[in-house]
């Protein structure tokens, strides 16, 4: 049997890493967003969120997470369960047709130039 030298990382620092690596890379390919200018050099404003907004984020949070408990001991594990699982089925399935939708759409546009050949035939008549 082989032994490798590599030991794998605990569960825990794994999800560490990988969120905090991807919170800094989100917020590093977000900092261009502050000063955006168009291509005729006008700065546009960018709407970011306000204090009173960031406030009420946990208090929404705090909401959603009440009423899965409550939906948890009103309705069963396996009702709450189907529901989060055909749920994100759903957002899931949507969020890959967005992500997918540009290449489909060079190769819609490359189908309907074929199709768009028109075939000329002559035809004799006498």
């Amino acid at each position: 049997m082989a032994t490798t030298l590599i030991q794998p990382l605990p569960v825990l620092a794994q999800m560490c890493l990988y969120s905090s690596c991807a919170i800094f890379i989100g917020c590093h390919l977000s900092l261009h967003l502050l000063s955006h200018e168009d291509e005729h050099g006008n700065e546009n404003e960018v709407d970011t969120v306000s204090q009173k907004d960031a406030m009420m984020f946990p208090v929404f949070g705090s909401i959603a997470l009440f009423s899965l408990y409550v939906a948890y001991k009103w309705f069963g594990q396996y009702y709450v369960n189907l529901l989060l699982t055909t749920y994100l089925s759903v957002v899931g399935i949507a969020a890959l047709g967005e992500t997918l939708m540009p290449i489909v759409r060079h190769f819609q546009k490359e189908f309907q130039n074929i199709i768009n050949r028109t075939v000329q035939f002559w035809v004799l008549t006498f």
